[in-house]
């Protein structure tokens, strides 16, 4: 009986661990957070809130197009200590970022130029914005 249930026991634990390997390799953005604790992977800017004001979402306007990164849910994005990574679409390597709150009422903008640098842009808790090539 105690044989039957190691086998068990052994099954179940190697059906677990296969599991999440696959979860993990299907690219499973809540596995990868939860296991490294790192939303923005590779992205070209990173938004980092030091802000009290939640920011539901991020703007990216250029010359001809803009883009909204928003949660469908329409909850906030990002609350104070908290970072959301973006990739940057082509053409969009030199554009104005704007932060808007819940009320769709604009916390924050910075116009940044990308040269292949990781961007950091921080709303600070007095309401300024800046950008820099570190965290700061």
């Amino acid at each position: 009986m105690k044989a039957e249930v190691k086998s068990w026991g052994r099954a179940l634990c190697l059906l677990f661990t296969v599991s999440c390997i696959a979860v993990c390799l299907s690219g499973c953005a809540v596995v990868r957070y939860l296991v490294i604790r790192d939303w923005n992977g590779d992205a070209d800017l990173v938004v980092v809130s030091q802000n009290p004001t939640p920011i539901a979402s991020i703007a990216l306007e250029e010359e001809n197009a803009s883009r909204v990164v928003a949660d469908a849910g329409g909850l906030a994005l990002l609350e104070r200590g908290e970072s959301y990574g973006l990739k940057l679409d082509e053409g969009e390597e030199d554009c104005t970022i704007v932060l808007l709150d819940l009320d769709e009422q604009e916390l924050g903008q910075a116009r940044i130029h990308f040269d292949g640098t990781r961007l950091y842009l921080t709303l600070w808790e007095d309401g300024t914005v800046t950008v820099s090539e570190e965290n700061t």
